[in-house]
């Protein structure tokens, strides 16, 4: 069994996330550590959304959920081109499904 004391301090960093040493172990024990390091793609290899196609602000219904670089699943490119339009924040897409 993992145990750690909560601490506030950064123990690790995958995949772009910083962890503390409890939100760490607690992840740990629901997803193996081999399949943290190689679930995503490099950085380069990331893809820019095509925002241009959407009518912002709406957006279809439609559940094709991508993985966005700040590591937020949203339901669509759509809404993750609303997100980037909204906060102004340059967000790639990992892959395509759930973070």
């Amino acid at each position: 069994m993992l145990r750690s004391s909560f601490s506030s301090k950064p123990a690790r960093v995958v995949n772009y996330r910083t962890w503390t040493k409890c939100s760490f172990c607690v992840s740990a024990r629901r997803v193996s550590l081999d399949s943290l390091s190689s679930d995503f793609d490099q950085p380069s290899e990331y893809r820019t959304p095509n925002c241009s196609q959407y009518k912002l602000p709406g957006c279809p219904r439609d559940f094709n959920p991508v993985c966005g670089s700040d590591m937020s699943t949203y339901p669509n490119e759509c809404t993750l081109c609303m997100k980037i339009r909204e906060d102004g924040h340059d967000i790639k897409i990992i892959r395509s499904g759930l973070c």
